[in-house]
């Protein structure tokens, strides 16, 4: 399935962490807000963790990335 043609859409796991910290560095207000530091184990953390009642299979990141055609 074609969702865009401008962006390439996939799942995002442990591998990305680094890209994902990247991202979120961006936003350093946000951490500020929340009186959190950000870290990678903190995204890894997120990565995995899930509400009472629901499996690991109910939750996914999913990156947008811009094709460079």
């Amino acid at each position: 399935m074609i969702v865009s043609n401008n962006f390439t859409i996939r799942k995002l796991n442990e591998s990305d962490i680094d890209l994902i910290y990247t991202l979120c560095q961006s936003n350093p207000d946000y951490y500020l807000y929340l009186n959190e530091i950000l870290t990678k184990e903190m995204i890894l953390d997120d990565l995995h963790c899930v509400p009472k009642g629901f499996s690991k299979e109910n939750k996914y990141f999913v990156g947008y990335f811009m094709r460079m055609n």
